[in-house]
């Protein structure tokens, strides 16, 4: 019975979609991302995971006034209604036009990156719009090939729609050999990290969202509270040597953004102890937390990221 409606909500959600696609398309990436907006930051809180959220923010960053976490919840909303809407043009993103409306600092470390002839992760989080990562990254290192790892959609009919326009973001790229440039976090975990290796030996670059809980990595600490946090881009980056450079996204203001490349996380040499893999991954926690903290109405608070509360606070 469960099983029949979860079924029914997915297909009402994907219908819901379908229903927008030619409404947004019609209105264009301008008007649909500020209409998409508007509504969130209309619906939004009157949701009651709005409430979860408050808290969630709360347990966080403890220090945040009930007006400023009413603020990050506005513009949480507001974000999540933008990036639904913006979704439907991620092919453009790609190519210009559109390109112009990422601008990029800090490229000079993904260059460093790209030519050090090493593999290279590129590590961030669910920041501003996240789905234009891949065909924007795909886009700045030209010839270098870029592999994107991501997390499937629980509702199947929406995810197939989403792969469809990812592809066409990477075919609008110009990338070659399209099979194998995208590689699901679940399904056989084995065949996905030797794809991930496979992809680090031919010294391509790997995005990762590395901002997710996962019940397969290590207990690390974020916004100090334990969370489980994945421990493969560490491991794998002690154990052969490769890059671990982090960058943000930033909406600037409406469909345009802001690319920031840091300075990449300094791996130490082999072996891969248990302590020295803890000691990285906490610092990619670190990165994550510190950017969250600039800007945390453009995180996706929606994620459970803690199996921790309020009592389990301190070290």
């Amino acid at each position: 019975m469960k099983s029949a409606s979860k079924q029914l909500r997915y297909l009402g959600e994907a219908a819901l979609f379908w229903l927008l696609l030619p409404f947004a398309l019609l209105l264009g990436p301008d008007l649909a991302s500020a209409l998409f907006g508007a509504l969130g930051r209309h619906i939004g809180p009157r949701l009651a995971v709005n409430k979860t959220l408050r808290q969630r923010i709360t347990l966080a960053m403890p220090e945040k006034t009930p007006a400023d976490i009413a603020a990050i919840l506005t513009g949480l909303w507001d974000n999540l209604g933008r990036t639904l809407a913006e979704i439907i043009f991620l092919p453009r993103f790609a190519q210009p036009p559109w390109s112009e409306r990422i601008r990029v600092q800090g490229e000079e470390h993904l260059r460093q990156a790209t030519s050090s002839g090493r593999g290279v992760f590129l590590l961030t989080g669910h920041f501003s719009n996240w789905e234009i990562t891949l065909p924007v990254l795909a886009r700045l290192a030209g010839d270098h090939g870029m592999v994107g790892v991501y997390r499937p959609l629980n509702n199947p009919f929406l995810d197939r729609h989403l792969a469809a326009l990812r592809q066409r973001a990477l075919r609008a790229s110009h990338l070659s050999n399209l099979p194998g440039r995208l590689i699901p976090k679940t399904g056989d975990q084995r065949k996905n990290i030797r794809a991930i290796l496979r992809a680090l030996n031919r010294r391509e670059g790997v995005v990762m969202l590395v901002d997710q809980k996962t019940n397969q990595g290590i207990q690390s600490r974020f916004f100090d509270l334990p969370a489980m946090t994945t421990h493969l881009p560490a491991q794998l980056a002690i154990e052969g040597g490769h890059v671990l450079l982090p960058f943000s996204i930033i909406r600037t203001s409406g469909v345009h953004f802001t690319f920031r490349f840091h300075a990449p996380i300094p791996a130490p040499p082999p072996p891969a102890s248990d302590a020295a893999v803890a000691a990285l991954t906490q610092q990619i926690n670190d990165f994550l937390e510190d950017h969250i903290r600039a800007h945390p109405q453009q995180w996706l608070w929606l994620h459970n990221r803690w199996f921790a509360n309020q009592k389990n606070r301190g070290r």
